[in-house]
């Protein structure tokens, strides 16, 4: 089996859906403790290397959870479209079933549909209460609940997991069993490829790569985001609001079955460089990009901004033309730090955020650079192949992607800086607060 694996966890709560997450992937990347409380209280993704294939592991709340069925649906809908491996992995634990657990099985199936359950893996989780008997033995004493009609309706497609001691061979065993159940679904390969006819050149390009080119503020966190996106440690990051980045930066990486390329620019800082010099190096990181990014992220950490920090965020999208606009999209880090606060409620209190998300036709993303969920980074590839589906343009129109030679390069600085280069200048000044600055930063800017 090549390319990623997903494995998306369904079913009640404490079964041992985290549990199995943690066992296929070899660490503890999901909470699973006892509880009377449900643990998982939302969908969360985490990614690792197992027996040499990439898989990703989707942990899912309780079904029947209060609100579990708003986040699981659209989470199913989204896997049953994808033309990557993906199977379904329904969680149910060895012991006396109640019916409760019956309902939280058949909810399960539902969701899934005959597509989804054609991908669907029936997994007990308590292995050892099993004591030596076959599961099948198990199964066929139960004469009350639905149990036995559920297991039938799965046919061969069955496991058991032990998570507390189990086999060391039965991560293994469990993908073989995968693989054979993926394998007489090697049609839908020929399907990809009937669809991939279909498709235009520049949809085939969505699926495969992925430009990114990250904007911000100094201490914004667009390192760390490069970092949450590519993988850790490709960026240098540092605590505090100062500019780590004083060169612009490329790195490559293959994310989520795609290769992905970001650019990290140096922050809107004068303390590296000149204001002139530290705005060709941000045009320049731009135009290395030949075909073009698909996605200009602008990175604002959640906070106060003083009246620099404003205008600078007024200024980032003069940057572009109408054409490059509609591939902007502002990104927010620190979102850990909105806590039980509402990111819409803070958009409409704050104006720069309001007038940015607005400028950018309210496309906006919260990502927390600290966590290891890979399903934070898997939705913000998703808006943003929505962005370039919804801008019916070619990001290789905008005039940006027009300055091929020296001398076109050399008047579009002149041009730009002869109209925003003094409230430029002003914005990246380190110590910005004289009587003349602090007037040219409540100046509205020319369009």
């Amino acid at each position: 089996m090549s390319g990623m694996l997903t494995l998306v966890l369904l079913g009640g709560s404490a079964m041992g859906k985290s549990a199995t997450g943690n066992t296929v992937l070899g660490r503890r990347a999901f909470e699973s403790r006892s509880s009377l409380r449900p643990v998982t209280i939302r969908v969360s993704e985490s990614m690792e290397q197992v027996h040499g294939q990439q898989i990703s592991v989707v942990d899912t709340p309780g079904i029947l959870n209060r609100n579990a069925l708003d986040m699981i649906r659209p989470v199913c809908g989204e896997y049953l479209h994808r033309l990557d491996s993906t199977v379904f992995l329904v969680v149910q634990k060895v012991d006396r079933v109640t019916a409760d657990q019956i309902q939280a099985l058949e909810k399960s199936m539902e969701l899934l549909g005959e597509e989804g359950m054609r991908r669907s893996l029936l997994l007990f989780t308590h292995g050892a209460a099993l004591e030596g008997q076959a599961l099948e033995d198990f199964i066929s004493e139960d004469e009350v609940s639905r149990l036995p009609e559920i297991f039938t309706r799965f046919g061969e497609r069955h496991h058991v997991f032990d998570n507390v001691a189990g086999e060391p061979d039965q991560v293994q065993t469990l993908l073989q069993k995968i693989q054979r159940l993926l394998c007489p679904l090697s049609c839908s390969k020929q399907m990809s490829c009937s669809l991939i006819l279909c498709l235009s050149p520049e949809d085939i390009e969505l699926h495969t790569e992925l430009r990114l080119v990250l904007l911000g503020l100094p201490g914004a966190g667009k390192s760390s985001t490069g970092n949450t996106v590519l993988g850790p440690n490709k960026f240098k990051t540092s605590c505090g609001f100062n500019s780590v980045s004083i060169v612009s930066e490329c790195k490559t990486e293959t994310v989520l079955g795609r290769q992905v390329k970001v650019v990290d620019t140096p922050g809107f800082s004068d303390e590296a460089m000149k204001p002139k010099k530290l705005f060709k190096c941000i045009i320049k990181s731009v135009l290395e990009l030949t075909v073009g990014p698909h996605a200009f992220i602008i990175v604002v950490r959640l906070g106060r901004m003083n009246p620099r920090d404003t205008k600078l965020l007024e200024l980032i999208p003069k940057l572009f033309d109408e054409v490059a606009s509609k591939f902007t999209m502002v990104l927010f880090t620190h979102g850990d730090d909105l806590g039980d606060e509402n990111i819409e409620d803070l958009i409409k209190n704050n104006n720069t955020m309001k007038t940015l998300v607005q400028t950018c036709e309210r496309r906006y993303f919260v990502f927390n650079n600290k966590s290891r969920d890979r399903l934070q980074v898997r939705q913000l590839f998703e808006k943003i192949d929505q962005m370039i589906q919804n801008s019916g343009e070619d990001q290789c129109n905008s005039r940006i992607f027009e300055l091929t030679t020296p001398e076109k390069i050399k008047e579009f600085f002149k041009q730009w800086w002869s109209k925003h280069g003094s409230c430029f200048c002003c914005c990246v000044r380190a110590n910005a607060d004289s009587d003349e600055e602090m007037h040219l930063l409540s100046q509205p800017l020319d369009a």
